[in-house]
């Protein structure tokens, strides 16, 4: 006993806080020689939307992938066709909720020749049909989003409406008008289905990515100085509050806890983005910074205040971040039975602490969920803490393994091997 309390307090006199460490679960196994991408999570952390590639279809002048909308569960893989045309069978899941009803978008033959990509719903006992557009709900709406859904069973996202008047025009469009995009919330169960519209800063563009328990949404709106600028919103009074920037000309706020924090990305007036955190409207953006590299993005946010995304580092490479504790860590580093997975992107986090996303195994995209590990120290996962743990971590501190790195800084060293200590003291 007198050990225990000497290492613990020996690793609190360092002001020392071990790294939450994961174990990965492969979400693309079902699909080994397809892309897969994980993107959304339920709160409960044990449902996971995104999508998957399938065939290539044959276009006449060329080739089309199709993809398909795919929910992984206790259940197994349900998969979601969009509806089908010639040469053309899209569907996405960008989130779903504990009650195991999904968003995203679908296509949609529009007149003779063009496809819409119209935001939808669908739950799983539809499969393999997919959604129920919510075009119809949507005045004039023929492309859009539906991006996340609540346990509330609300659902945030964009839709276009009339042409924008007078008419605005781009490079890429050769001359043709573009129409107006508006955020919006829509309720997804009930009766009532009437979106509430918001109107963008400038009055023609903006996009909604999140939303919280109390459908306060977030997401980006382009203000009249033609700048993209990340939004709050509630839905009382439909008005767009301006979150500003880093201190560059642009910011995008992609999500928000039920204690009103809200993450994403801004331009820093290097030019570069950085991951920001924003605690309320009003409050100061916080640069997260990045792994080393010039790019970050917060991709989400739990309510205990863990944020996932992705960064580039040093080297030049996009890896998967965690950020807790004030510090960001490469989740590579966190994750235990990776082999030659390497994680790239993390999309979202659940109020368990489960994390959803992709990285690249043998040339291709990978989708992956990452399970909280309850027990650090027991570093050969048999549920015991015994002299094989023991040594097992003194074989990865001297051979530099990440593995070792209990502090999750990147650097293996002294503090790292009193955190193991502590944490084989506490036992499991």
């Amino acid at each position: 006993m007198q050990a225990r309390i000497s290492v613990i307090t020996l690793a609190a006199a360092c002001g020392l806080a071990p790294a939450q460490r994961y174990e990965l679960i492969d979400l693309g196994a079902s699909f080994p020689d397809r892309e897969t991408y994980a993107l959304g999570t339920n709160s409960a952390g044990d449902r996971f939307a995104g999508s998957r590639s399938g065939d290539l279809i044959d276009a006449g002048a060329g080739t089309n992938p199709s993809v398909f909308g795919t929910m992984w569960d206790s259940e197994g893989v349900v998969e979601f066709e969009a509806l089908s045309f010639p040469n053309r069978t899209r569907a996405w899941l960008f989130d779903v909720n504990d009650r195991g009803f999904l968003v995203g978008q679908g296509e949609e033959q529009c007149g003779s020749f063009g496809i819409c990509n119209k935001p939808a719903t669908s739950e799983r006992s539809r499969a393999p049909t997919l959604f129920s557009f919510l075009g119809g709900f949507l005045t004039g709406t023929e492309n859009g989003l539906a991006h996340e859904i609540n346990e509330q069973d609300f659902a945030v996202g964009e839709a276009d409406g009339d042409f924008a008047d007078p008419a605005i025009t781009c490079d890429e469009c050769a001359g043709q008008p573009l129409r107006t995009f508006r955020p919006y919330v829509v309720l997804i169960d009930g009766n009532n289905n009437e979106p509430k519209e918001f109107e963008p800063l400038d009055g023609l563009f903006a996009s909604a990515s999140g939303l919280n328990a109390f459908n306060q949404i977030v997401g980006m709106s382009r203000t009249n100085t033609g700048d993209n600028h990340a939004f709050f919103a509630n839905e009382d009074d439909l008005e767009l509050t301006d979150l500003e920037t880093l201190g560059g000309n642009s910011s995008t706020a992609l999500d928000i806890n039920d204690n009103g924090v809200v993450v994403g990305w801004s331009r820093n007036v290097d030019g570069e983005n950085h991951a920001f955190r924003l605690g309320g409207v009003g409050q100061q953006m916080e640069d997260l910074g990045t792994l080393g590299g010039r790019t970050s993005h917060a991709k989400a946010i739990n309510n205990d205040g863990v944020i996932v995304g992705s960064s580039w580092t040093s080297d030049g490479v996009v890896r998967a971040f965690v950020h807790a504790d004030g510090q960001m860590r490469d989740l590579n580093d966190l994750t235990s039975g990776r082999g030659d997975f390497v994680l790239t992107h993390a999309e979202d986090i659940s109020e368990t602490g489960v994390i959803v996303g992709w990285g690249m195994l043998d040339g291709l995209p990978r989708a992956f969920a990452l399970e909280p590990v309850a027990c650090p120290a027991d570093l050969t996962m048999d549920g015991e803490l015994d002299a094989k743990d023991f040594f097992l971590y003194l074989d990865f501190f001297a051979a530099g393994d990440p593995a070792a790195d209990f502090e999750g800084d990147g650097d293996i060293d002294a503090e790292d091997f009193f955190l193991f200590l502590d944490a084989f003291a506490q036992g499991c």
